[in-house]
């Protein structure tokens, strides 16, 4: 019963009450989180930073299939043909979804259900909004791309290709920033025995991702993960420290990706609504 209850006495110093306050919110108990990138935004195609523009038709896809990988694959949940509604199975359990407080990952998670089950005590991935996993702000350089950047700002992009987790952007923030930022959402994160899907934003998910497969966070900001349309399964137990390789580029083999891009660049030209929603329901979860 690891984690039922913690007993402490007399912890008055700073450290030793951090260290408390992790080890209320660990346990071993085996459960997934499902890390997720934002459909494309209005910035991605033209490769600005930053910024809060609302997702594209292609993001307006992925984010309908996050939908369904949601209500299917994360809730276990059924969707009744007839009616469109989603129903509890003997399968559904309990899930919870965050995202950041920008337009592009509230859009992505719009479709998701969230339907109330355990006679109404529990609805089904309640959208909590967190501010602490938006995006990396890039201060002054925001709403450039990194061709503006070299010809406007030579120093910032040699400064930030020499130390891309301590360079702080002009105004803006540092990959050391959003560690800081981040470390209560990954307390509480711990704590939770449901899965949890977090849709977020590339610099933050790096971040998140080094830290649960083990990856020396100097290397997170190196990362080649966390391409749009793609969704990691994240399965953690106490047998998950064996399995670290501490490879930037190597998968874990507790960690699935499912990958949707082919389908998304297949459906973006369907118009049809009915058409798309039947294309989707017969991708391979």
């Amino acid at each position: 019963n690891y984690g039922q209850r913690v007993m402490t006495n007399r912890m008055r110093a700073y450290l030793p009450q951090r260290i408390v306050q992790f080890l209320t919110a660990t346990h071993p108990t085996a459960h997934k989180i499902y890390l997720c990138r934002h459909g494309e935004s209005e910035y991605n195609t033209t490769g600005r930073l930053g910024g809060n523009s609302p997702i594209t038709a292609k993001g307006v896809v992925f984010s309908e299939i996050l939908a369904r990988f949601a209500g299917e694959k994360i809730c276990g949940m059924h969707r009744d043909e007839t009616t469109g509604e989603w129903c509890e199975t003997s399968s559904t359990k309990r899930a919870r979804l965050w995202t950041s407080s920008l337009i592009r990952t509230i859009q992505t998670a719009a479709h998701i259900p969230h339907p109330k089950i355990s006679n109404g005590d529990w609805e089904q991935m309640s959208p909590r909004v967190y501010r602490n996993i938006d995006e990396i702000f890039a201060g002054d350089c925001e709403g450039m791309t990194p061709e503006d950047i070299v010809l406007n700002n030579p120093q910032a992009a040699h400064l930030r290709s020499m130390d891309k987790i301590g360079y702080r952007y002009p105004r803006g923030e540092s990959y050391f920033d959003l560690i800081s930022r981040i470390e209560p959402c990954i307390q509480e994160m711990e704590s939770y025995t449901e899965p949890v899907l977090i849709v977020s934003h590339q610099a933050i998910l790096r971040l998140i991702f080094a830290y649960l497969t083990g990856v020396d966070r100097e290397k997170a900001p190196g990362m080649n993960t966390f391409a749009q349309n793609v969704i990691y399964e994240i399965t953690l137990d106490a047998s998950c420290e064996d399995l670290i390789t501490n490879d930037v580029d190597a998968v874990p083999s507790f960690v699935v990706a499912h990958d949707f891009n082919a389908d998304v660049a297949r459906l973006e030209g369907v118009t049809d609504a009915e058409a798309r929603r039947a294309e989707i329901d017969a991708i391979p979860l």
